[in-house]
């Protein structure tokens, strides 16, 4: 898949900005990069439902410490299994 990459410079740093290229199903996409910070934010939608007037939205976020590379030895399977915050926020 064919993705467009730009890049700009805020407050002194490098921002990279990738679109298209991941997360296919998804009415869009961009992978935002800073550094050895990414954050990849998708987007969909649906047809309007009857009787709906306000906009449902819903922020999903895990966290997990090995995708940093940072796994303690003895605990592992201990934090890896608790979440630090509730893994979804609805507003």
């Amino acid at each position: 898949m064919q993705g467009e990459t730009r890049s700009i410079s805020f407050d002194g740093r490098e921002i990279r900005l990738t679109t298209r290229r991941y997360a296919p199903q998804a009415g869009g996409s961009v992978l935002i990069e800073c550094g050895d910070t990414a954050v990849l934010v998708t987007a969909t939608r649906a047809n309007a439902r009857d009787g709906i007037d306000f906009l449902p939205l819903t922020c999903d976020y895990e966290e997990r410490l090995y995708a940093a590379g940072r796994i303690p030895a003895a605990s592992c399977a201990a934090k890896a299994a608790r979440l630090s915050a509730p893994p979804s926020l609805a507003v």
